[in-house]
C-alpha cells in the first residue's frame, strides 16, 4: 500500500505542473527613439482573427500602452517573407524586420530577442523587443509540486 501510495504522490507531482502548463506571456516593445508602443501577447496565440496563406496573421482587441498612455484595443499583424518579416499596427505603420515567430500562420510561436525594423528601403526606424514571461499559475504548481515531494521525502526520513 505504501508504494502504489508514493508512486501515486511523485507520479501527481510531476504529471500536474505538466498538465496545467499554460503558454507564457511574450511582452513586446517597439521603440523608434522617440515613441515606445508596448502589449503582451500569448507566446503561442491559440486565438487568430485574420490570416492570409502562408505569411500573415492578424490579433484584435489587443490592449497596450503608447508612450505609457492606455491606447484603444487595437490590432496587430505579423508577417513572413523571402528577406525577413515585419509587423503591422496603428502606429508604426508597416516597417520590415527580422522573423518574429515560428511555425505557421495559424499556430505561430513568437521568438523572444531584440530585432531592429526599417523602412523596406534600408532606413532603420527602431527596434522590436520579445521578452517571455512565465505564466505565474504554472511556476506556483512546480513549487507546491517540489514541495509536496521534499514534504513528502522528510516524512520518510524521519519515519526510518
Amino acid at each position: 500500500m505504501r508504494f502504489s501510495l508514493a508512486s501515486l504522490v511523485l507520479l501527481s507531482a510531476i504529471a500536474i505542473p505538466a498538465a496545467a502548463h499554460a503558454s507564457s506571456i511574450d511582452n513586446f516593445t517597439i521603440t523608434d527613439g522617440t515613441n515606445i508602443l508596448t502589449f503582451s501577447l500569448p507566446s503561442s496565440p491559440l486565438h487568430i482573427d485574420g490570416s492570409y496563406p502562408d505569411n500573415f496573421f492578424e490579433i484584435n482587441n489587443v490592449p497596450a500602452f503608447y508612450n505609457g498612455v492606455s491606447v484603444n484595443d487595437g490590432a496587430v499583424g505579423f508577417y513572413t517573407s523571402d528577406v525577413g518579416g515585419g509587423f503591422i499596427d496603428a502606429f508604426f505603420g508597416n516597417p520590415y524586420g527580422g522573423q518574429y515567430f515560428t511555425g505557421d500562420v495559424l499556430s505561430p510561436t513568437f521568438i523572444p530577442g531584440i530585432y531592429a525594423f526599417n523602412d523596406g528601403a534600408g532606413r532603420d526606424l527602431g527596434t522590436i523587443t520579445i521578452s517571455s514571461t512565465p505564466e505565474p499559475s504554472s511556476l506556483f504548481m512546480l513549487g507546491t509540486g517540489i514541495l509536496g515531494l521534499a514534504g513528502f521525502g522528510r516524512r520518510r526520513f524521519l519515519k526510518s
